[in-house]
């Protein structure tokens, strides 16, 4: 996990951005995340996924983040791949500036290019095999 061991002190420095912050651009994405979620599976909430406090202890957001991308794959799994585009669209983006965010923070970002694909595939992408 890229986040064992910062403090919330230097998740929340300032670093290179759009959003000021880490902790800013990981909880920006994390609520992008709620907001699709609660709306591909209809459950009602609306905006209000948007109505919380902003977690400032990385490992907390690390865990809550990673209990969201679990009901999220899982809920993916029953869809299309055409209605999913908007959604991972912003996960890249976002994403790709927090591992920029992680570097300047002097830790190692996970490798966010593995290679998915049935041969040569990434030793990380191992247990995705279908």
């Amino acid at each position: 996990m890229a986040l064992a061991g910062m403090s919330e002190r230097a998740f929340a420095a300032a670093r290179l951005r759009f959003f000021p912050s880490l902790s800013a651009t990981l909880n920006h994405i994390f609520a992008v995340d709620l907001f699709y979620y609660d709306a591909l599976s209809m459950a009602g909430r609306g905006l209000a996924v948007f109505d919380h406090t902003q977690i400032d202890a990385p490992q907390t957001l690390a865990v809550r983040h990673a209990e969201a991308d679990a009901r999220l794959i899982s809920f993916c799994n029953t869809l299309t791949p055409a209605l999913l585009l908007h959604l991972f669209q912003h996960q890249i983006h976002h994403r790709g500036q927090a591992h920029v965010q992680l570097q300047t923070a002097g830790l190692a970002p996970p490798q966010l290019d593995d290679f998915y694909l049935e041969f040569e595939r990434a030793e990380s992408a191992q247990s995705a095999a279908p």
